[in-house]
């Protein structure tokens, strides 16, 4: 829960202003995703609202994560990672809002509806699926999904609800659906996904030699000029 009396908003103030440190200049892509999980979880737990500056912040980086995620990277996964399973998982306490990319094809109903669907990116906590058939916020759905690394002569039957949809002119169409009552066997291997999905990305990635810069310290940059 961290110090008493501290909300979780209080406690993300204090990792980022140690990490806001401008005389900290050598830092890692791990660094920069622990920071955006904190920020995400923060933001999550005060219904997506933040002051101005961590906004700006976790908008910052949010096109770092989804840069890191999104690019595609040729180089094979070393043979030794840069960084180690349990590390990660000390990291980042808040890894279960972390949402990775992952294709694969998978279907639901709800009633006597069934359609095709293609997972596009997913958390412990739900995913994202494009399909030409999109049904409406709050219903309840039956997912039938691929066993993560099992193929597909192993698929696994959860309820999921509709979050939220896309708009009709987006592509691809969709749905944010939100896992319910997984069972602990299936939390553990989407933990298990997430966490070696960032791992190998990682490890493939250049590691970053200064810290993205923040507003202010171009403003002080200008007056110095």
């Amino acid at each position: 829960m961290g110090s008493a009396g501290q909300s979780p908003t209080a406690q993300i103030t204090s990792i980022y202003r140690n990490l806001s440190d401008p005389i900290r200049t050598m830092i890692t892509e791990l660094d920069l995703v622990q920071e955006y999980s904190n920020l995400n979880q923060a933001k999550i737990e005060s219904w997506g609202s933040l002051d101005v500056t961590y906004e700006q912040r976790w908008q910052e980086l949010k096109g770092f994560y989804d840069n890191l995620l999104g690019s595609r990277i040729k180089t094979k996964v070393p043979s030794t990672h840069r960084f180690g399973r349990s590390e990660l998982e000390f990291r980042l306490p808040h890894r279960a809002s972390l949402r990775v990319p992952a294709e694969m094809g998978l279907f639901f109903c709800h009633g006597d509806t069934y359609a095709p669907a293609k997972l596009k990116n997913l958390s412990q906590g739900g995913l994202f699926v494009a399909s030409e058939v999109v049904m409406s916020t709050g219903d309840i759905l039956t997912l039938y999904m691929p066993n993560l690394g099992g193929g597909y002569d192993l698929l696994f039957e959860t309820p999921v609800d509709v979050v939220w949809t896309s708009a009709p002119n987006e592509t691809p169409r969709g749905m944010g659906l939100r896992f319910l009552n997984l069972d602990e066997p299936t939390r553990e291997q989407l933990d298990h996904f997430v966490t070696s999905f960032l791992r190998n990305r990682l490890s493939k990635s250049k590691a970053v030699t200064r810290r993205p810069k923040v507003t202010r310290n171009k403003k002080r940059k200008a007056r110095q000029n």
